[in-house]
């Protein structure tokens, strides 16, 4: 496989992976203003909070996008990489890396958001709703 088309995913995995620290550290914000009861702050760090998620949508659609100028061979274990396939070679293992820390960064931040949510929501919670 080219390397420049690993490097190119590595690339844009890295700045998926800086937004979701972004993400990280704002939710955080949230989740404290929560617990202070401080809606002000929690409504600010809400909106603060929504470029980031939709910076991290638009990388993931160019994602997309780029695995559709590859050779299928080639796209489909990219695909496979990007969705956590194991490295078949030294030079796979870069992106495998950090998709996988990619991926625990994301359960982290869902499961961070899933606890703010349910302590604002209740039973309302975004995710109450689709877990019935």
């Amino acid at each position: 496989m080219p390397n420049n088309a690993l490097d190119e995913l590595c690339a844009r995995r890295r700045e998926q992976v800086a937004k979701l620290i972004e993400i990280q550290e704002i939710t955080q914000r949230i989740a404290e203003a929560v617990s202070r009861k401080d809606e002000l702050s929690l409504q600010l760090m809400l909106g603060e909070r929504e470029q980031p998620i939709l910076r991290l949508h638009e990388l993931e659609e160019g994602i997309g996008s780029y695995l559709l100028t590859r050779p299928e061979a080639e796209a489909a274990r990219l695909h496979e990489l990007l969705r956590g396939a194991e490295a078949a070679s030294g030079e796979e293992r870069p992106l495998a890396e950090l998709t996988d820390k990619y991926r625990r960064m994301l359960e982290a931040v869902v499961a961070l958001d899933r606890r703010v949510s349910e302590q604002l929501g209740g039973k309302l919670s975004f995710y109450k709703k689709f877990n019935r």
